[in-house]
């Protein structure tokens, strides 16, 4: 099945990237402690919630009517809008970053290499979004692969160079980025829109994407998690629950890639469960064997790769693992329920509980710490499953309502 091809591409990239990643926040965290890390970590996490408020939802918008029809001239009207929306982003960053570096006491530029790594990773990505669509999913793979490689290795060179692990980590980012910005253009060859897009046209594309935004922006806001962790306890707490919420970004990973691949296929299915619940069954039952392993082996897992100084992390870690059980089959309902046309309900429903669970992450944060905050975390993880779960099993398809109309 192409689904499967498609999944193991996605997963065996995404997986082998994450790790690379995780690698690279490891190095950084051990040479700048847990506090200057807190930091670091903080503002990627608000980086990916910008990502997520200015992109519109039209990435998605772009995956879902590529793969409904390769003619489609919206693509390119939606691929032009995002870039000229993506320098409002590149701006907002810059400006984020100049606020944070400030605030937490570093030179004003401190944070503006991971601004740029930030805009320029995202362009990136929505263009490669029609790739993906094509089911051309090693392009997806490749580029993102060498990323993370030219990251880690220009990382590498900067610490050995006595850079500051922040810098080095910044500015190996922000070239990496450049990096895959041409590599997307080289795979992602698409013929110029002779006409302009009218304001009237950019509207509809917008309300369009409007239900994918929702979904999209609900998902991310979670990443603000170590800010508030940093806000409502200390910075160390919030460089502990930061190691945790980057470690555990391999395993996200895996359900992410799934979900990337499922929804051109669920819409060309028609969000038909059957063909679909074999194959996914049978990743998310892996899945669980690798969380109870993680759960066993938590303690020694934090002192090999990230020392001593990150040993009250374990616990949140224990935590936030067991959560992710339920938060892999959140992402696997959510694309079988956007291709049976039931964004809406999955956009509200994902905003309702990022909501919650930065509530409940600041909650934990204030009365236990990094502990607090990681069960928090997974008791919103639980509740966002159990929401979906009941949606996917007692709503109706609207796809088929509106083609028996």
């Amino acid at each position: 099945m192409k689904l499967i091809k498609n999944f193991a591409w996605m997963t065996a990239s995404r997986l082998g990237a994450a790790l690379i990643q995780a690698l690279s926040f490891l190095l950084v965290a051990r040479q700048a402690g847990p506090a200057e890390f807190g930091v670091l970590a903080a503002f990627m996490g608000t980086v990916i919630v910008l990502q997520a408020v200015v992109d519109l939802g039209i990435p998605t918008f772009i995956t879902k009517t590529r793969a409904g029809d390769r003619e489609d001239r919206q693509v390119l009207r939606a691929l032009r809008l995002y870039s000229r929306v993506g320098l409002i982003l590149g701006m907002l960053l810059c400006v984020t970053g100049t606020v944070f570096a400030v605030v937490y006491g570093q030179s004003w530029w401190w944070l503006l290499p991971l601004a740029v790594a930030g805009w320029l990773e995202r362009q990136s990505d929505v263009r490669l979004t029609v790739a993906l669509a094509d089911g051309d999913v090693w392009k997806n793979s490749l580029n993102l692969m060498v990323r993370r490689t030219a990251t880690l290795l220009l990382l590498l060179i900067g610490m050995n160079l006595q850079m500051d692990a922040a810098i080095a980590f910044g500015a190996a980012s922000a070239l990496a980025s450049v990096l895959s910005v041409l590599l997307s253009r080289r795979f992602v060859v698409l013929p110029e829109l002779a006409e302009r897009t009218s304001w009237r046209n950019s509207q509809k594309i917008i309300k369009d994407s409007k239900a994918y935004w929702a979904n999209s922006l609900g998902a991310q806001l979670r990443n603000l998690d170590v800010l508030l962790v940093g806000l409502v306890a200390t910075p160390v707490a919030a460089g502990h629950f930061g190691a945790v919420a980057r470690a555990i970004g391999p395993l996200r990973m895996v359900t992410a890639s799934l979900a990337t691949v499922l929804l051109p296929v669920a819409v060309r299915k028609n969000g038909n469960r059957k063909e679909l619940m074999i194959p996914l069954a049978a990743v998310l039952g892996a899945m669980f064997v690798v969380y109870v392993l993680l759960l066993i082996f938590a303690r020694d897992i934090v002192l090999l790769l990230l020392g001593p100084e990150y040993a009250p992390a374990t616990l949140a870690l224990q935590l936030v693992v067991g959560g992710l059980i339920f938060a892999s089959v959140t992402s696997v309902l959510t694309p079988l329920l956007q291709a049976r046309g039931s964004q809406v309900s999955v956009g509200r429903l994902s905003i309702l509980f990022s909501v919650m669970s930065l509530g409940g992450v600041a909650l934990g944060g204030s009365y236990g710490g990094v502990s607090g905050a990681g069960l928090g975390l997974s008791i919103t993880y639980l509740l966002h499953c159990l929401a979906l779960s009941g949606v996917f099993f007692f709503s109706r398809d609207r796809n088929l309502e509106v083609r028996n109309v």
